[in-house]
């Protein structure tokens, strides 16, 4: 008599292999999707920066470096004069309640009150803008002379037109606020206005 089937060894052998592969294929698919979150944090951390940067960039152009009171080198913090008496102030603005900074913008526009924003997000104890945490925020100024006063010879302290240097250095974050990569982002940018 012919018997027609499996028998119960090979059902179980059948199985195993099934199963090893199913685990295999979910593995794979479990690594790639973290490594993918990870990717989209970094990049969603790398734009908002990027545009935080961009911001503060283009205020340098319209503006002029006050360079009433002196800088450190680096500064935190940078006044730019518009026209009239219109201002633009950057700094980095330490929170008090978690070990973070962020971006903050006081300006005067039209001779008004003094408004102010963050560029980036103020975070407080649950952030809600978790992609990044913002470490330092620097400008370096060249030249460190104010380039529209003149010396005691009557000749101006430099004949270089103000070039800022703007320096963030954050920290990606993974989705449970652990470190995943430092970033530094950085650009030049000088003043399109030089009268003297």
């Amino acid at each position: 008599m012919d018997k027609k089937g499996f028998s119960l060894i090979e059902i179980l052998i059948s199985m195993a292999i099934f199963l090893t592969v199913i685990l295999l294929v979910s593995d794979i698919f479990v690594s790639t999707t973290t490594v993918q979150k990870k990717t989209i944090r970094e990049q969603k951390a790398m734009n908002d920066l990027s545009n935080a940067l961009e911001q503060i960039a283009q205020y340098v152009r319209v503006g002029q470096v006050n360079y009433n009171p002196s800088y450190s080198y680096p500064s935190h913090s940078l006044t730019l004069n518009l026209e009239g008496d219109d201002y633009i102030t950057i700094r980095q603005v330490d929170s008090d309640e978690a070990l973070t900074k962020s971006i903050y913008v006081n300006y005067s526009i039209d001779g008004g009150s003094v408004n102010g924003g963050f560029l980036t997000p103020e975070y407080t104890k649950t952030p809600k803008f978790d992609y990044y945490l913002i470490e330092n925020l620097d400008f370096y100024i060249t030249p460190v002379e104010d380039p529209t006063r003149l010396d005691v010879n009557n000749e101006y302290l430099s004949n270089q037109q103000p070039i800022v240097t703007i320096v963030i250095d954050a920290i990606v974050l993974t989705e449970n606020n652990q470190y995943l990569k430092n970033v530094k982002l950085q650009t030049t940018v000088n003043t399109r206005s030089y009268d003297r």
